[in-house]
């Protein structure tokens, strides 16, 4: 992630992108639906990876809030507040479908099939490149050169810095196709279908099921979670103090253990944010 955050804001000092447009998809209507655009807001990059486009401020809004309108109506917290960090690991850990999450390319969780194989994607950094700006910075017809070799190069110098051995790791996209819908993350059902019944489904949709409640929402309904706290009422608890709970409405369907696993939790992606910690105290002893 250091790399990515040091090509995306030249070492955090651009916490809003420079050239900024307004980054409103148009294109599909569920997205039109799910996350509109508000008036005079604009969604280019911001944050330690440059969140960018109002789906991808939708979604993490919701996973974060419970909410998508929170950072659509107000995106410049993404880059004035923790969520600059936050946005990052939760880019970093949340698959998009074709694309899987660039923890599951690190950690070899995500295992390319044939398909994959023949666009000549394999586990390895530059993977996670394609992932974050593979139409610009990847494949024969790059519009942005430079770029992968820059993540590269950054990668190298903080591989060496911490001591990681990169030695035979891919680090490049140039020779790699696009993620396709046959690929194995593109085969993989982490939505739920609003036209299908609520069951889960291959493309993206507003619901995903690593987000809590989704599958409430998906079916038109308010979720209503019962915090981890009160699932069980303490034996020593009197009965005059005790908090009741409320019932969850609708039991939402178990998710095969390969999705569940990728679950992301607010708390979480609050703890992750330590690493702004980790990456000021490295730049300062750096420098």
């Amino acid at each position: 992630m250091f790399a990515h955050f040091q090509q995306e804001t030249a070492g955090l000092v651009y916490q809003e992108e420079i050239l900024q447009s307004p980054y409103c998809a148009d294109w599909s209507d569920w997205i039109k639906k799910s996350y509109p655009c508000k008036s005079g807001k604009m969604y280019y990059g911001r944050g330690a990876k440059q969140l960018s486009w109002n789906y991808n401020y939708g979604a993490f809004s919701n996973a974060m809030f419970g909410d998508p309108d929170i950072l659509l109506e107000d995106p410049e917290l993404v880059a004035t507040t923790w969520l600059n960090f936050a946005s990052a690991m939760w880019f970093f850990v949340t698959p998009q479908p074709p694309k899987p999450s660039m923890l599951q390319v690190i950690d070899g969780s995500w295992k390319p099939n044939g398909a994959d194989s023949a666009a000549n994607l394999q586990s390895g950094f530059g993977a996670t490149t394609l992932i974050i700006n593979g139409d610009l910075e990847c494949g024969e017809n790059r519009t942005n050169p430079t770029g992968a070799d820059n993540r590269a190069t950054y990668y190298n110098d903080y591989a060496g810095r911490l001591g990681v051995d990169i030695t035979g790791e891919n680090l490049l996209c140039s020779d790699s196709g696009p993620f396709s819908s046959e690929g194995s993350a593109g085969k993989a059902s982490l939505y739920w279908g609003p036209n299908t019944g609520c069951s889960l489904v291959t493309w993206q949709t507003a619901y995903s099921a690593l987000v809590e409640g989704d599958y409430a929402r998906c079916n038109g309904e308010e979720p209503t979670c019962i915090p981890d706290s009160q699932q069980t009422t303490s034996p020593s608890l009197p009965s005059s103090t005790s908090v009741s709970t409320t019932t969850v409405s609708r039991s939402t369907p178990s998710v095969p253990a390969s999705t569940s696993k990728l679950t992301v939790s607010i708390a979480t992606l609050r703890i992750l944010t330590l690493v702004q910690l980790v990456w000021t105290a490295f730049s300062s002893g750096a420098s």
